[in-house]
């Protein structure tokens, strides 16, 4: 038997209607959720809070979701050109520019979330608010979650506590003598994930060469 552990964060924002909520987490900096480093184990944090926060609310998950806080300037651009003419930038495309360079970067989990009511805010939404690629499945991400969180528990009940630094992480929180490191990158858990499905329920070709040999 394992102990238990607690965890403790902050959510910064969760976006809810009567059945749906979005998590939603401010950045410093552009960041994009990665298959491979939620597999992983290196990137929980936001995975983390989406599950916990809809145990506790108890309503279906939309979406989880980055929303970088970096102060990107919009290029200059002066003019529209055409064919037959050429037309002078307003503040209405400058804000249109703006809104295309800072959409809500992340993974869907229910493509028909009455969250979404334009495509313009979120990556990976077409004009008819489909989710390119397929939804991923919250499920599936559990299970991944609750195999690492198992392995990192044991590793951490038997005395494991090597170091295994992370490359190009922040430089600003208590632990940062510990977790940064300048060199070779932390290597994913790859065995811990699900060798047959992705984190979007789609078999993996890995999976499919295998049966075919």
């Amino acid at each position: 038997d394992l102990p238990s552990i607690s965890i403790s964060g902050i959510i910064d924002r969760i976006d809810e209607t009567t059945t749906y909520i979005r998590i939603i987490d401010y950045k410093s900096s552009v960041k994009q959720l990665s298959d491979k480093k939620v597999e992983g184990g290196i990137q929980l944090q936001l995975c983390t809070y989406a599950l916990i926060a809809s145990s506790l609310i108890e309503k279906k998950l939309s979406g989880a979701y980055y929303l970088s806080l970096k102060n990107e300037d919009v290029p200059e651009i002066a003019h529209k050109v055409f064919r037959d003419k050429v037309l002078d930038i307003d503040e209405a495309d400058l804000e249109k520019l703006w809104i295309k360079q800072n959409k809500l970067k992340g993974w869907t989990f229910d493509s028909v979330s009455t969250l979404y009511n334009s495509d313009q805010f979120i990556t990976g939404l077409t004009s008819k608010l489909a989710v390119r690629g397929g939804v991923y499945q919250i499920d599936l991400i559990k299970d991944q979650l609750t195999r690492l969180y198992t392995y990192l528990l044991r590793s951490l009940s038997e005395g494991n506590i090597e170091r295994r630094p992370v490359d190009a992480t922040c430089t600003y929180c208590d632990f940062k003598d510990i977790c940064r490191y300048r060199g070779k990158a932390y290597k994913p858990l790859d065995s811990l994930k699900d060798p047959r499905v992705t984190l979007q329920g789609k078999e993996r070709k890995d999976a499919v060469d295998e049966m075919d040999n």
